[in-house]
């Protein structure tokens, strides 16, 4: 093949010269070898060769391609149909349940309603026979038709038509077309009587198909107007009066002829059933027979009557079942696989055939609940599908193809998340995503614990996928000490929830999360550390100064919600008597203590624990061995010693553990002596002995 470069480096003109009509190779080729030198002819002929072979050879299979393409966009096409035709299918059994549904309450109602619905079949009913009675009056020899039609049938559409000469398509005479359920009446208009026409024909619905016209087809009129007729073996031409009357015919025919089809095989199946239970009556009648001899008497008389009858039942299975392919119908073809497969073995003709539609209902349904198409009534009418496999020995095969749907379904839900600056709630809204999927699923299987590891392995599985889109977007993004612990908690109450309905996956959440949430927690906690130190080594214990008046405020309000008191320090306008890296070193320690407290029933609680032991070890180390310690030093050790230890010791640690405390009385036991009421608490305690 000519490589792209080569193609590249074609000359658009030259393009444009092979593919003009007026082409002259002989031309051409001497072009091309005007300015070649003598002796170069051969070498230059064979480079052209070569190149017009490349370019030969590109263009083919750039057409073999092209032609891929096409095809594989008109099989989609197809497919897209099929599946469109399927749901259209399922639609109109829906509206022609609810309409059952609708008639059976309407006659369940009261007298009141009882005597509209008679009014209303009343009128129904002088309609269609004002109409038989003025296509009597208007058609001769149409009489005995009509009047011989049955109660439950009417005319389903007539009107005046224009006959068309098949070849020239001129017009030949006014004609008059009558649909009944099973044929088509047409009449010829009768000379010199204008609106009155002489019945002709007759015409069984089987025997005629109706065509759409082309263009071609339709001579000087419009094919829009002209209705074609296949009745074997004329094509008969009709032009109707406007386009919207030949679309009214068309669908009326169709419509008649499906009717006819399904009225048909609930007949043949209504004969089926009839034989069945006319065996079994046999069958039973024999059974009860007492004496053997008596027994053995009607055996040998009623044995090849059974026999016959059931094989002749069997030979019209096949052919009912196709009816119910046809009409899309897998209610009924299920059902009828079932009773199948009751007698299966008794024809091997018949077995072979069963078998074979039975794969294509197989494939049918599989195809309801794989593709995507099949998903648009959403996981209820997945899960009819699946339930009509089940029925056909192929449960474990349906909640696989289920479950596969759904996990896709989830995922494509997962890549419509968009993800914001606030990570978390990115992560709220995959948990919902997941936690929503998965509670319908469990919801669906709680009444079948034979297919619930499925469900469990479903579950895990999304849950592994939950957690890596995690890790992914927030773990490794936004590594904070803060994220950390509120994604961790967030999963464990969705796992939680997942415990409650039957679902144990916090193990996924351990396994996968855990060593990332570690490794992130040490990369944090180290980067602290160093901060600290290098913070500390820079300690001079200076008292902290500020701006302004209303700085001091604000810092005094910031350590107030975190429920620490620096306003009995202040030691001017905007002074105070605490370090400013003191205080820069509670807020860290305050907030690991805060974000740290959610992970402490979690496997990585003994991590935790250790985190904030060694930072208080630090901070507590920081603070004694000061030789000359000045004002600053007391004010900032009775700060940490007195507010910021107890605050951290009570936000991680539970009630009634002291660890901190201990920490400071066994290791620390000279920084004892700053601890001292701060000013605020001797105030305090003065107002409440006054009291």
């Amino acid at each position: 093949m000519i490589s792209e470069d080569r193609r590249s480096s074609t000359v658009p003109d030259e393009d444009d010269t092979l593919q003009s009509e007026n082409f002259d190779p002989s031309k051409y080729i001497n072009d091309r070898l005007k300015n070649v030198r003598m002796g170069d002819e051969a070498r230059k002929l064979q480079s052209i060769r070569t190149e017009l072979a490349g370019i030969n050879q590109a263009s083919g299979e750039m057409l073999r391609n092209n032609v891929f393409q096409n095809f594989e966009q008109f099989i989609d096409a197809a497919k897209e149909i099929s599946h469109v035709e399927q749901e259209v299918y399922q639609l109109s059994a829906l509206l022609t349940e609810q309409r059952s549904l609708i008639e059976s309450l309407m006659q369940m109602t009261t007298d009141d309603k009882a005597s509209v619905h008679t009014a209303s079949s009343t009128s129904t009913f002088n309609s269609a026979a004002n109409t038989i009675q003025s296509l009597q009056m208007k058609i001769d020899g149409i009489a005995p038709i009509l009047n011989s039609m049955k109660a439950n049938e009417k005319v389903l559409l007539h009107s005046e038509v224009t006959l068309l000469d098949p070849d020239t398509k001129q017009r030949r005479q006014r004609s008059y077309l009558v649909l009944l359920p099973d044929r088509l009446l047409v009449a010829t208009q009768t000379h010199n009587q204008p609106g009155k026409f002489s019945f002709e024909s007759t015409f069984n619905l089987n025997s005629i198909a109706a065509v759409i016209v082309r263009e071609r087809e339709s001579g000087g009129d419009s094919a829009g107007l002209v209705l074609k007729l296949l009745i074997f073996p004329d094509q008969i031409f009709y032009r109707c009066d406007t386009a919207r009357l030949k679309q009214q015919w068309f669908d009326a025919i169709e419509a008649a002829k499906r009717s006819q089809l399904r009225e048909g095989g609930l007949q043949r199946q209504a004969t089926i059933r009839g034989r069945r239970r006319t065996v079994k009556e046999v069958t039973g009648s024999i059974s009860g027979l007492s004496p053997i001899r008596d027994s053995m008497v009607e055996e040998d008389e009623q044995e090849p009557e059974t026999d016959e009858a059931t094989l002749a039942w069997l030979a019209e299975v096949p052919a009912e079942l196709d009816v119910c392919l046809a009409h899309k119908d897998l209610d009924q073809a299920v059902e009828l696989i079932g009773e199948w497969k009751e007698y299966r073995g008794k024809d091997a003709a018949v077995d072979t055939q069963m078998a074979l539609r039975e794969n294509q209902v197989v494939k049918l349904l599989s195809d309801s609940v794989r593709l995507p198409a099949g998903a648009h009534g959403g996981p209820k009418a997945m899960a009819r599908a699946r339930k009509l496999l089940a029925s056909l020995g192929r449960g474990t095969y349906a909640v696989d193809l289920y479950l596969q749907r759904r996990s896709t379904m989830l995922r494509n839900a997962y890549k419509d998340v968009t993800v914001t600056e606030e990570p978390l709630t990115h992560v709220r809204a995959l948990c919902a995503l997941y936690s929503t999927a998965a509670a319908d699923v469990l919801n669906d299987f709680a009444t079948e614990p034979a297919h619930f590891c499925q469900v469990l392995q479903f579950s895990s599985k999304e849950m592994s996928t939950l957690l890596i889109l995690v890790k992914k977007h927030v773990i490794e993004v936004v590594p904070t000490m803060k994220i950390l612990s509120r994604t961790w908690t967030i999963l464990s109450k969705v796992c939680d929830d997942m415990t409650a309905f039957g679902a144990q996956v916090t193990f996924e959440m351990h396994r996968l999360l855990s060593p990332s949430v570690t490794e992130a927690l040490k990369d944090n906690f180290e980067r602290l550390i160093h901060t600290f130190r290098l913070r500390m080594e820079e300690e001079r214990w200076r008292g902290t100064t500020v701006e302004s008046e209303a700085a001091l405020t604000r810092l005094c309000e910031e350590f107030s919600d975190l429920d620490l008191r620096i306003d009995w320090a202040i030691s001017g306008p905007t002074t105070l008597h605490i370090s400013n890296h003191i205080l820069e070193a509670s807020r860290q320690a305050y907030y690991l203590a805060a974000d740290l407290a959610e992970l402490r029933s979690s496997p990585l609680g003994v991590q935790c624990d250790d985190y904030i032991q060694q930072v208080w070890m630090e901070l507590l180390s920081c603070l004694v061995g000061v030789e000359q310690a000045p004002e600053s030093h007391a004010y900032s050790t009775n700060f940490i010693l007195t507010q910021v230890l107890p605050a951290c010791q009570g936000r991680y640690y539970d009630e009634g553990e002291e660890p901190l405390t201990r920490l400071l009385e066994e290791q620390f036991e000279e920084l004892l002596q700053f601890v001292i009421p701060a000013k605020g608490d001797e105030e305090d305690e003065e107002e409440v002995a006054s009291c």
